[in-house]
């Protein structure tokens, strides 16, 4: 799971990365360089009029619009495409059927912009590291993305969130030593994910299943994990 990330591309590489079409906050640059749960990360959206895109700053562990607080019992950071169900375990259960993430992947999907993701391998060739993954050249990232928006009941402050898609690993993620990545989108594959109208639910479900991006990786390691083994019981919480 992509529990951190990294972002060093400014807003003006992001932008000339994507299209030539016209943004809406083009000089937004109040992000830090890595990111983790509960910061705030810069996405790209779709704007209400016109076809424009935003460059928004939204808190990174996506707060359900129904949830009764800010912080959701369980994490909210990933959204797998393909996960058993915790009412059902026998039963595999979609990302669009998955209470957490219905109504953002009919309506409320983003793109978000990263240059290397960082997780914790605990097997193969990296077992017991933290271990961070980006193209070989560092260049721009883009992973596709679900957001929602939660209305405090006290203070009525609006807060947007967002999470990033995960699905399969590679063979050479795998091999490396984790068990799921990021799902990645060409820009030219990022355009019509945030098309509602000719990638409805399904459609847009099959078009992630076929479209994942293979990078060109490098891999570094972070530092050492405080515990290099753990049990097939633990592993499965992650």
């Amino acid at each position: 799971m992509c529990s951190q990330y990294e972002i060093t591309a400014k807003p003006i590489e992001i932008m000339r990365c994507w299209t030539d079409k016209e943004w809406l906050n083009p000089t937004l640059d109040l992000f830090s360089s890595t990111i983790y749960p509960f910061q705030n990360g810069l996405v790209i959206t779709t704007a209400m009029r016109d076809e424009l895109f935003k460059l928004s700053l939204m808190n990174y562990s996506l707060i359900p619009h129904w949830s009764k607080n800010s912080r959701p019992k369980f994490t909210s950071y990933n959204a797998r495409l393909d996960r058993y169900s915790n009412t059902t375990p026998s039963q595999l259960e979609k990302i669009y059927q998955a209470p957490t993430w219905k109504l953002p992947f009919q309506r409320q999907r983003c793109i978000v912009p990263l240059n290397s993701f960082i997780e914790s391998c605990h097997m193969g060739s990296h077992n017991g590291n933290l271990v961070k993954f980006s193209n070989h050249d560092n260049s721009l990232i883009l992973a596709a993305g679900l957001y929602d928006r939660w209305l405090n009941p006290q203070t009525k402050q609006v807060i947007e969130s967002f999470a990033i898609i995960t699905d399969e690993p590679t063979q050479f993620l795998l091999d490396i030593g984790h068990d799921r990545q990021p799902l990645f989108l060409t820009p030219e594959d990022c355009l019509l994910w945030l098309d509602y109208d000719k990638l409805p639910v399904i459609k847009a479900y099959d078009f992630l299943k076929q479209k994942q991006t293979k990078l060109d990786y490098k891999v570094e390691i972070v530092r050492p994990l405080k515990q290099a083994v753990i049990s097939e019981q633990q592993l499965s919480l992650f």
